[in-house]
């Protein structure tokens, strides 16, 4: 079994690193690979924390608000993802814009190289994040900005390959975060594509990758200034206007009322915690967690990633049913405990709504979001971070602005 240790599952663990954590350090430390990062996301990925729980326990230090600035923009970027992900669903896994390498899609292969894959490419930077991910299912983020950089502009790898390769072994694999990542970097989603050099890996790593790399400086791809990289990877981009998917967001909705008297909780995979909104709503009510065949099918985990979840469900209380129907499950779930409704905290996981919506049409289901990390109170453009950020920056800094769920 891989090394889980620096990520033990559950809200104990949770709770535990995020004490550790210090906000202080974070800014000016976050991008190198020993900076002072929190290593939540495992957790805030899975629900076993919530943005706004993580945020409010930060600000509750009294540190001057400089000091958190940053981390708290941090968090608005898994809020603003996951709200792409909501309004648009599976359409995350396509490109969001045209593209602004300048090269056509045909130019682009479906295959992730088999020497990327297991580590063999001989650049020990690529090498060891490689194995950094398969062993321990955690990667510095400005790690995965390097790799994706490298597989999609110097290998010309779809970046949805890459994106899969990493979602199934990373513990904190949330398909929002990771594939519109990926987008950023490619350029699909982004004014242009992200690109990194030696001086740059050189800086935030220590240096620890080249002084021990085998292949020769002269033969390194990354040794050039950020002009002769540009050129040779990209072509020129004709000045047109930048199109994509539309992306505007409704203003929040009002939250649904909490009035069934006989509700079963269904605890998935966005909520493994027995402090999640559901069941602080209905505290007594009976809980199951039921695995799915065909999501699982659909999105393949390592048994790092199978491992984590199961350890977190392990720490709850939760039945938990391994059949493979999920939604059979729940309604079996509900007729046993003579349920009026199945309550469940809100995702934007399209394969977990398209559950919800088939249990529906026998039950009532109540989907409960979390507490808000940020209140959008008119209609949002979020084709780009800053125009959410303008709009979510205030409620998301002074969570008394933020009405409870």
């Amino acid at each position: 079994m891989p090394p889980l240790t620096d990520f033990p599952a559950g809200r104990a663990a949770a709770l535990a690193r995020l004490a550790d954590f210090e906000p202080g350090r974070y800014a000016e430390t976050r991008n190198m690979l020993g900076g002072a990062v929190s290593r939540l996301s495992p957790y805030l990925r899975h629900g076993i924390l919530e943005l706004a729980e993580v945020r409010d326990a930060v600000l509750a230090r009294g540190l001057a608000p400089g000091a958190v600035e940053t981390f708290i923009r941090e968090l608005g970027w898994r809020d603003y993802w996951r709200r792409i992900y909501g309004l648009i669903g599976d359409r995350i896994s396509a490109n969001l814009g045209p593209g602004t390498s300048g090269w056509p899609s045909g130019a682009y292969t479906d295959d992730l190289p088999y020497d990327i894959q297991t580590g063999h490419t001989g650049l020990a930077c690529m090498d060891t994040i490689v194995r950094e991910l398969v062993e321990t299912g955690y990667v510095h983020n400005h790690a995965r900005m390097w790799f994706a950089s490298y597989v999609v502009h110097h290998r010309r790898v779809r970046w949805q390959r890459g994106a899969q390769f990493f979602e199934s072994h990373l513990l904190d694999g949330d398909p929002a975060s990771n594939r519109l990542s990926w987008q950023w970097v490619a350029g699909t989603f982004s004014a242009q594509p992200y690109l990194f050099n030696r001086e740059n890996l050189e800086r935030h790593s220590g240096g620890v990758h080249c002084g021990e790399c085998p292949r020769a400086r002269a033969d390194c791809p990354f040794d050039a200034g950020y002009d002769d990289l540009h050129g040779r990877l990209f072509r020129r981009v004709p000045d047109e206007p930048h199109t994509g998917v539309a992306l505007q967001a409704p203003a929040d909705p009002a939250p649904p009322p909490l009035d069934a008297a006989r509700p079963i909780i269904w605890a998935h995979t966005d909520a493994l915690s027995d402090a999640n909104a559901a069941r602080r709503a209905f505290p007594d009510a009976p809980v199951i967690f039921a695995w799915d065949a065909k999501l699982r099918e659909a999105e393949p985990w390592s048994f790092a990633r199978t491992a984590f979840v199961e350890g977190a469900l392990a720490e709850m209380h939760v039945d938990v049913c391994d059949e493979g129907d999920a939604t059979g499950a729940l309604l079996a779930f509900a007729r046993l405990h003579d349920a009026d409704a199945v309550a469940m905290v809100a995702t934007p996981d399209p394969g977990l709504r398209a559950i919800a919506a088939r249990v529906a049409r026998e039950i009532r289901v109540i989907a409960i979001p979390p507490p808000p990390f940020s209140v959008l109170e008119e209609p949002t453009d979020l084709r780009r971070f800053s125009r959410y950020w303008k709009r979510a920056a205030a409620s998301a800094s002074n969570p008394t602005r933020n009405a409870s769920p």
